[in-house]
């Protein structure tokens, strides 16, 4: 009788393993066809990333023969050369930022994507291209050009929104402008505002008001110092700890402990979602 159990497992298991392997090598196909299908999606995307950019390189070289031809060394235009009426680029030519170098600004507007170049423009007439930021039309607000560290010098400035998100972020990419004629990597700021003749900015960062600290930093130079930290002890915001790192709000050592935000606060543009009930 145990023999004849054991021979009737045996063939159980027996008659199970090709069901057994067929299932496995189906997840295994399954599998390896969901990443073939990952991989061909991303040759795909790269493809059409490489047809826009040729395809916008195109409309950058289009309007600097134009900026060539006409000899403009003054300019803040908007440029239509192309028979696909959606493309534009704005020009904007001058001593934007030294007072011996001319720069070129180019806005270009091609298809969905809003793409800011500048060029420094040498005395022999030769154009180097010293920035190209990339966004999308759901994503940039705005450029301008100004003096945000309080040096002196204009720098260049771009305001751009995420399309998702939970909370408040209004961002700035800071590009400064550099003693030799080049600027620097950009700074990227939430919810800043920025007083150049302190050579402060102040804001609030990204999360949820009741938990949001605001921030306060000085430019050193074309360097960022954290000046400090202030968190609300609770949702209520009656009182207030002050740090000088992340982290720092948890620590009873490190924090120090106010009943009101400092005044210099109340002006800038994200107070009134840090203030938020």
């Amino acid at each position: 009788m145990r023999y004849f159990f054991l021979l009737i497992v045996v063939v159980w298991f027996g008659c199970h393993q090709p069901e057994r392997s067929s299932l496995q090598k189906s997840k295994a196909v399954k599998k390896d066809s969901a990443r073939l299908n990952r991989a061909a999606k991303r040759i795909k995307l790269k493809k059409e990333w490489h047809l826009d950019s040729l395809k916008d390189e195109s409309v950058i070289n289009d309007a600097i023969a134009y900026i060539k031809s006409n000899k403009l060394t003054q300019a803040n235009k908007q440029l239509r050369l192309w028979e696909d009426t959606s493309i534009s680029v704005h020009i904007c030519i001058g001593k934007l930022f030294s007072k011996n170098l001319s720069h070129l600004i180019l806005r270009s507007h091609v298809d969905w994507r809003m793409i800011l170049y500048i060029y420094r423009i040498e005395p022999t007439g030769r154009m180097i291209r010293k920035i190209r930021d990339d966004w999308s039309d759901l994503t940039y607000i705005g450029d301008k050009v100004a003096d945000i560290n309080g040096d002196g010098v204009n720098d260049f400035v771009v305001n751009w929104y995420p399309s998702s998100g939970c909370c408040a972020r209004n961002n700035f990419h800071v590009y400064l402008y550099q003693k030799d004629n080049t600027f620097s990597n950009y700074f990227d700021f939430i919810n800043p505002s920025f007083f150049p003749k302190e050579k402060l900015v102040r804001g609030v960062d990204y999360g949820h008001p009741g938990e949001v600290p605001l921030y306060k930093y000085k430019w050193n130079g074309v360097k960022l110092d954290t000046l400090e930290y202030i968190y609300p002890v609770n949702e209520t915001r009656k009182k207030f700890y002050v740090v000088h790192h992340y982290g720092d709000e948890l620590d009873p050592q490190k924090r120090k402990l106010i009943t009101t935000v400092p005044k210099e606060y109340n002006k800038i543009g994200g107070y009134a979602w840090f203030m938020l009930k």
